[in-house]
């Protein structure tokens, strides 16, 4: 319609698509080929993009986290990675309860600028 204007992402995020895969920008869709790059070395066993975690608190459960990329080593280890360009206050809240709820995950935040 003229004068609508396209609707943009809260925080700038340009949505892009990857081997067939809708990422929420263009920084989460670098990370996936990161990660793509280990599944080619052979150090990684699977990969699940946006996999939902329940969260529970001492009254049951409060939310559900869903992570960008959930990553099963070869040697049985698993990590999240999170693709972060702002981190907000109910991520950050999110992340501490995913650590409370799952120890034995490594937790990675790869952030624009750093890895």
């Amino acid at each position: 319609m003229p004068g609508m204007r396209a609707r943009t992402h809260k925080y700038n995020a340009k949505p892009c698509i990857v081997d067939g895969i809708r990422f929420a920008s263009k920084f989460e869709a670098k990370i996936y080929g990161d990660v793509k790059l280990l599944v080619k070395s052979g150090c990684v066993a699977s990969v699940i993009l946006q996999k939902k975690f329940p969260l529970f608190g001492k009254s049951g459960k409060i939310c559900i986290h869903i992570v960008d990329f959930f990553i099963t080593f070869k040697d049985g280890h698993s990590e999240v990675w999170e693709a972060k360009g702002f981190p907000t206050q109910e991520w950050k809240l999110k992340r501490k309860l995913f650590e409370d709820n799952y120890p034995s995950i490594k937790y990675v935040v790869h952030s624009k600028g750093k890895k």
